[in-house]
């Protein structure tokens, strides 16, 4: 409000000055009114040079104090600035790491998995030329035909307490059997029946059921279906492991047609 008066008296009081002196001017020069007249002017003109610099000098204070409100404002922009580029590198670096730990985990997985496809293929390999070796041996017992499939077995460690005897059986097919339907029958009652690992080239997925017949405790029935083009094939043999409290061995091999 000061700064506004001040700025409407320097301009508004120069103009009084003027017409101040345009009176003195036609006074008579030795009239004592006109000496007075001469001494406000002088007084006039010295008021409104003082207050010239003052208002001056206030417009210079508001104006560096404007200046430094503006510097300020521009540090601190200049600070939020530096700290969001910082905050930017953190999240580069974060980024950065992050694809790395994904390269690293994708490569990890990859060799995992070529891994576990060469361990798969040994235990194969190995299960394969171990069923070969116990029929040359003589250690499986003569196979069992039906319709394309032959059933070798031969005695087992057993895995349950309750259950020492243990025979294992591998059904090898010598063409690619989609799915079937089997019962094996032996001479003793059985307690536990469990799927042996898995063989050869045949990786689809297999659905239905390997139990021991509730009706007929002596009986294995198998009705086993692929997802996909065959469960069974020649090199892909399917091993089953049954355990029982008695001496155990396969007394007959029956294949079922298809439903």
């Amino acid at each position: 409000m000061l700064d506004s008066i001040l700025d409407w008296a320097a301009v508004f009081l120069p103009t009084l000055l003027s017409i101040g002196g345009v009176l003195v001017s036609m006074k008579a020069p030795h009239s004592k009114h006109h000496r007075a007249w001469r001494v406000g002017l002088v007084g006039v003109g010295l008021a409104i040079s003082a207050l010239t610099v003052w208002q001056q000098s206030r417009s210079r204070t508001a104006h560096a104090t404007e200046v430094s409100t503006l510097n300020g404002k521009l540090n601190t922009l200049e600070g939020k600035l530096s700290t969001v580029q910082g905050n930017l590198k953190m999240v580069q670096g974060y980024v950065g790491n992050l694809t790395q730990q994904g390269q690293t985990e994708a490569a990890r997985r990859q060799q995992a998995e070529k891994d576990l496809a060469i361990i798969v293929q040994g235990t194969g390999k190995s299960t394969r030329e171990g069923v070969v070796s116990d029929i040359k041996a003589g250690r499986a017992s003569t196979p069992l035909a039906v319709e394309n499939i032959k059933l070798f077995s031969r005695p087992e460690k057993s895995t349950h307490a309750d259950a020492p005897y243990a025979v294992r059986m591998t059904f090898q097919a010598d063409t690619s059997i989609p799915r079937f339907l089997l019962n094996v029958h032996f001479n003793n009652e059985l307690k536990y029946v469990s799927i042996g690992p898995k063989v050869g080239s045949g990786g689809n997925e297999w659905y239905g059921g390997i139990e021991i017949a509730p009706a007929n405790k002596k009986v294995v029935a198998l009705h086993v279906e692929s997802s996909g083009d065959a469960i069974l094939s020649e090199d892909s043999p399917l091993i089953v492991n049954v355990e029982s409290d008695k001496p155990i061995s396969v007394a007959e091999f029956i294949r079922f047609p298809n439903p």
